[in-house]
């Protein structure tokens, strides 16, 4: 099966392909490499505080959850896996079924996507695996209410020796009792739970150079005035980007009009509802005083017709 997968917005940080990197829920991320993930592709990787993993390494797992903040970049992680694991399919026999739940409305729709899809129905009617992708499960929660009984209702009833089961999920939104109901049907250790690690700093610079920076020159700024919590973090390095071509640097103090200009050169249209919600649009960065210039931001306000919220940097 060809993966439906969307067709990223080319000015966005998320849709950079790099190689991304995952953290066991709940540790923190080794970012000794002056503020960015300790690249496990090198040596250094041996003497890191906290292993990250790529997303290849996961496949042995039956279920495994990949968690992350909103703007980290889920989506495009799964997406590459899934051009990945779809022409590994053509070739090795079994089954890939990439689901965009975030298109789902209601219980009709998820079972009629999932479980009776021509593609389900094929692997089941054969002993070959299944690979269920279910990328923006946090969006069809709010869709579907009864979305975590109706999964686990269905997965009860399937061969599950013969499913790897892959989900995403924003990491404050992810439900306890769906997981509680996952480690019922697989065995405990058959369920993982991984969070989407920052960027590396050869990922920035990749993304300034193809941006036609200097990433020496940028790297060098981002250092002298501390925004590595914003650089490493595909969300806000775009705004960092932004700001470095049309000043050829950032403030030495994060002011108000600093602030301001965030809002309008990054944010100034809907932020993609995969990653911040339908209809959210940025309206102002909240910060803190702090000695260190750019190190006092806290949190991103976001607000809607509906309601506000916050997005934690």
């Amino acid at each position: 099966m060809t993966p439906r997968a969307k067709a990223p917005n080319a000015h966005s940080v998320s849709a950079h392909k790099c190689r991304r990197f995952w953290l066991t829920r709940g540790l923190a991320p080794d970012l000794s490499d002056d503020g960015f993930l300790v690249d496990p592709d090198t040596q250094s990787a041996a003497y890191a505080i906290t292993p990250a993993f790529s997303i290849e390494s996961l496949a042995a797992f039956p279920v495994v959850v990949l968690l992350g903040e909103p703007g980290m970049g889920k989506t495009i992680v799964l997406e590459q896996d899934a051009e990945r694991l779809d022409a590994e399919a053509r070739q090795g026999g079994y089954f890939l079924l990439n689901i965009d739940m975030t298109a789902l409305g209601g219980d009709q729709s998820v079972c009629e996507s999932i479980f009776e899809s021509v593609e389900y129905r094929r692997w089941s009617e054969t002993s070959d695996r299944l690979h269920l992708w279910l990328d923006g499960l946090d969006t069809c929660l709010h869709n579907v209410p009864t979305l975590v009984a109706l999964l686990l209702n269905r997965l009860r009833k399937v061969d599950r020796s013969r499913m790897f089961l892959h989900i995403t999920c924003r990491t404050a939104e992810w439900p306890a009792d769906f997981e509680t109901g996952l480690r019922e049907l697989w065995d405990h250790a058959g369920v993982e739970v991984f969070e989407l690690a920052p960027l590396r700093r050869r990922d920035v610079a990749e993304y300034v150079r193809n941006e036609g920076l200097d990433p020496d020159a940028f790297l060098d700024e981002v250092q002298r005035v501390g925004a590595h919590q914003f650089a490493n973090r595909p969300i806000t390095l775009g705004f960092l980007a932004d700001s470095f071509r049309v000043n050829g640097g950032f403030p030495s103090r994060f002011d108000r009009g600093f602030q301001n200009g965030i809002c309008a050169r990054q944010f100034e249209k809907p932020v993609h509802g995969r990653e911040v919600g339908p209809g959210y649009t940025i309206v102002n960065l909240r910060y803190e005083k702090t000695d260190f210039p750019l190190n006092g931001i806290r949190d991103v306000a976001i607000e809607s017709s509906q309601k506000r919220g916050n997005i934690v940097l």
